[in-house]
């Protein structure tokens, strides 16, 4: 059985729009299943948390399934080595500051060039992208920590 305080959350996330990690992460506590901080079984590896997230944020941008390749875990795998260059101290995991940039991806790239390659043959170009639209879109305080950590947002 739920207990109470259980399903009153759940009613509340029904009574709204709800994000996507916050019902992931309602279904995980149903479940009985750990989950860190990323919203993801620790037992992931950032790589697999990584392909998840791309996954799941193309699906739903696109509504057709990704078709992965190994030249896509090539580039996710420079992608990832470029994040955590970039990414100052103390800044997060990859997996967390991959999603950051896979959900501010510019909307041409969305349309127009949404594969990983495309992704990371032009990471520089997307990074100064986000950055000169980051001011205009309402983020949370974790998105706004993220992007200062990582990608030098202010």
């Amino acid at each position: 059985m739920v207990d109470e305080g259980l399903k009153q959350e759940i009613r509340e996330l029904l009574g709204r729009s709800a994000k996507k990690d916050e019902l992931r992460r309602m279904l995980a506590r149903v479940a009985g299943i750990e989950i860190g901080e990323s919203g993801t079984r620790d037992d992931q590896s950032e790589y697999r948390q990584c392909v998840s997230v791309f996954l799941t944020e193309y699906e739903s941008a696109t509504g057709i399934k990704y078709s992965f390749t190994a030249r896509d875990g090539k580039a996710l795998k420079e992608l990832m080595a470029k994040l955590k260059e970039a990414a100052k101290p103390g800044a997060g995991s990859v997996a967390d500051n991959f999603g950051f940039l896979i959900r501010h991806l510019p909307e041409w790239y969305r349309k127009n060039a949404y594969s990983l390659t495309a992704i990371n043959n032009n990471f520089n170009v997307i990074v100064n992208l986000i950055r000169s639209e980051y001011g205009k879109r309402q983020i949370t305080d974790y998105e706004k920590r993220t992007a200062r950590d990582c990608f030098g947002i202010r």
